[in-house]
């Protein structure tokens, strides 16, 4: 029986890399993470979601729903339908970094309750995705956005990692059912340094004083036995050595392209959504046609795949055919992937498999693929793939960058010293870090929502895609 619980705590330390954490638990460097969860529940690894990004890869964990369901697929998107609409109007492209963050919760699919709306008794600290929120249990205010601009230009992001760890103290002593805590130095210092810098490693550091600071108050409360905890994050990241400007690649040709800032240009012929510099959404309109007719793989392929490919920084270039597959295009072979169920998939190769899978049956259920692909380059990549293509606004042609690049422009400020978003291992896995059992290895990010309902005494909603761990048979990797 699964045990219950008062009240739940989301911890999410933003670009955490489960290897980084797992070495400094080694060190003995996080005591405070190690006695108060490893020590009571267990250390353990998840998949994230495709594109590995800040703001769609937290829509999993107070959702249940991969971003292509929830129709958020990256920190920028493009609608063509809307776009191919005369005039202009407020659905056609997106920006969530900067001030239209806060359209997030708009554009979220309304089908599907968060966490905060389930549980109106909640708290949320430096989140975007706050619907459901009360402006009273908002504890990192409005004014997140004037502290994320003043960080972003100082890198002094250890003082609002300090103010997530006060807040901590402040969720102990209240009775918030559910709270999601924001870390954000982790994420914010690697993308200027790199994963093991030394500022890097001070706010794991800050975030295990957090969780020191959070048990001692939760003791004092007398709830520190019936309160859950969970650590996790939602992308890692790696070391960029070369930027290659997608954008760039476009005007070279002559191609007319719409890109942020420059989101006002009419009547391009493509349009270009980078999210976390190692991913884009590409829209590209059918030759001679308006923006209601998109290109499948059969024309892109002679377009702009196998140009793109002839390039180290693209590892990746993905489409749909005219049959409706999935098209992973490598550059020494091709991948097809259906969905063939509710729950199940097939997936075909052609030459080398660009997602280097081993040997793998040609039809799985979501489960089984999981399973199966969990310590590949590319974990959980083929329902990764068939999720984030059920968003209306994803693009048409997606890249995902080989690692050591980034697809952003070259004279984009701050410039970025390691990127996330793509689709291999060291930006998809992240630590999931519980203070009690579970007896369950095979772990998506998407499945710490009906996990969190289960342990409060919820009912689980339908139509989720994540699934109640607590119910699944024992199976540790």
């Amino acid at each position: 029986m699964t045990h219950r619980l008062d009240k739940f705590i989301l911890v999410l330390a933003d670009g955490a890399r489960p290897d980084v954490m797992e070495e400094l638990l080694v060190k003995g460097e996080l005591p405070n993470i190690s006695k108060h969860l490893v020590e009571r529940g267990k250390f353990g690894k998840a998949t994230s979601v495709f594109p590995t990004t800040t703001g769609p890869a937290y829509v999993p964990f107070l959702t249940g729903i991969f971003p292509g369901k929830a129709n958020i697929p990256g920190i920028r998107w493009f609608n063509p339908k809307e776009y191919a609409k005369k005039g202009w109007n407020s659905e056609q492209f997106r920006s969530y970094v900067g001030i239209e963050s806060f359209l997030l919760n708009s554009d979220l699919n309304p089908n599907f309750k968060t966490l905060f709306e389930i549980f109106p008794n909640s708290a949320s600290v430096f989140n975007s995705v706050t619907r459901g929120v009360s402006s009273e249990n908002e504890l990192g205010g409005k004014i997140r956005f004037f502290y994320w601009l003043y960080a972003h230009w100082t890198h002094q992001w250890n003082f609002i990692d300090k103010m997530a760890g006060e807040h901590l103290v402040t969720i102990a002593k209240r009775d918030y059912k559910f709270s999601f805590v924001v870390f954000p130095g982790i994420d914010a210092l690697t993308h200027v340094f790199h994963p093991n810098h030394l500022k890097v490693i001070k706010s794991y550091h800050e975030l295990d004083n957090g969780i020191g600071k959070l048990a001692g108050e939760l003791k004092k409360q007398g709830t520190y036995e019936t309160t859950g905890i969970l650590i996790t994050a939602d992308h890692g990241l790696t070391p960029t050595h070369t930027h290659f400007g997608i954008p760039e690649y476009f005007r070279e040709r002559e191609v007319r392209t719409l890109y942020h800032p420059l989101i006002f240009r009419r009547n391009p012929e493509v349009t270009i959504a980078v999210s976390g510099n190692a991913m884009a959404n590409l829209y590209i309109k059918s030759e001679g046609k308006d923006w209601n007719q998109m290109a499948f793989y059969e024309e892109l392929n002679e377009l702009y795949i196998k140009d793109l490919l002839n390039y180290e920084a693209i590892e990746l270039a993905i489409s749909l055919s005219e049959k409706g597959e999935i098209v992973v295009s490598g550059k020494e072979g091709t991948g097809f992937l259906e969905q063939t169920g509710v729950s199940e998939l097939s997936y075909k190769v052609v030459g080398k498999d660009p997602l280097e899978l081993g040997n793998l049956p040609e039809t799985m259920t979501f489960d089984e693929s999981l399973e199966l692909t969990f310590e590949t380059k590319f974990p959980d990549s083929l329902v990764q793939l068939l999720q984030i293509f059920t968003s209306q606004r994803t693009g048409n042609l997606l890249l995902s960058a080989s690692c050591g690049f980034d697809l952003r422009e070259k004279w984009e400020s701050v410039e970025h010293f390691s990127s996330h978003g793509a689709l291999f291992r060291e930006h998809i896995l992240v630590p999931f870090v519980t203070s009690f059992k579970l007896n369950y290895d095979f772990i998506r990010t998407v499945d710490a929502f009906p996990m969190i309902l289960e342990l409060l005494g919820e009912k689980i909603p339908e139509g989720i895609d994540g699934r109640n761990l607590f119910k699944m048979p024992r199976k540790e990797s």
